[in-house]
């Protein structure tokens, strides 16, 4: 969406398809085809079109639920937007909404040994959790190992740390690792939480076949997903160079 010129003109712009009565060019495109994007300007709900455009860098939003169609299925969804520039001036903001549907399916049946893999906003939500309960929830609701390692990653370093499962009492080691989302300046963090039983039993050829084989699985969905980011990031950028020209 792009701001409208600024012409020192009073008069009330003759409406237009995909604009609002300011003359703004506020088009969103969706399956049910190309209107005028609602609630941009609504306080609390625009940090996806006022960060980008006052602080002139890519934006995340946290997640949240989608119903399509006004009445149909559910899905958790992901904003990512960035601001056109020209001449060093934000003029406009140009957005995506992804559907985080199936990267929470996969990950969650990713590892069967004990093993759980988690995936959180900057902000400390999660979009991947290690349970249940945990889902939708902020790390700040978690003991406190995990909010331990997890700001330590959102800093933007590798943290480890240990805690008690709450149900089998075993010990559970921590690895948690920022991941860039664009030039957000607010990190993503994944993490693994491993059983020590899983650590140090002595596993068979099978078992270590079918670790490595999870792993590198992960990996590349893990790697795909952000890929997928990066290249939704990189469009947005193109759209703000070509409405600049």
């Amino acid at each position: 969406m792009e701001e409208p010129e600024q012409t020192g003109e009073s008069a009330t712009p003759t409406p237009q398809p995909a604009h609002d009565h300011t003359g703004r060019f506020i088009p969103v495109v969706s399956r049910g085809g190309v209107e005028a994007v609602a609630g941009y300007n609504i306080p609390g709900k625009d940090g996806w079109y006022v960060e980008p455009l006052r602080g002139r860098r890519d934006f995340a939003s946290e997640p949240y639920t989608f119903t399509y169609g006004g009445s149909g299925p559910t899905a958790t969804m992901l904003t990512l937007s960035t601001p056109i520039v020209r001449e060093g001036e934000s003029v406009g903001v140009a957005g995506v909404d992804l559907d985080l549907t199936e990267l929470t399916k996969t990950v969650r049946r990713m590892y069967t040994d004990g093993s759980k893999a988690v995936l959180l906003t900057g902000e400390g939500t999660f979009l991947v959790s290690p349970n249940d309960e945990a889902a939708g929830k902020n790390v700040t609701d978690m003991p406190q190992p995990m909010r331990d390692v997890f700001l330590k990653a959102a800093r933007g370093q590798t943290a480890h740390g240990e805690m008690k499962d709450a149900t089998s009492g075993e010990t559970v080691y921590l690895v948690y690792t920022p991941v860039a989302i664009g030039d957000t300046g607010k990190p993503w963090v994944f993490g693994v939480h491993i059983p020590a039983s899983r650590i140090f039993a002595e596993a068979d050829a099978s078992l270590l076949r079918f670790g490595i084989a999870g792993g590198a699985a992960f990996l590349l969905v893990l790697l795909a997903f952000f890929y997928a980011v990066g290249t939704v990031i990189r469009p947005l950028r193109t759209i703000g160079a070509t409405v600049d020209e």
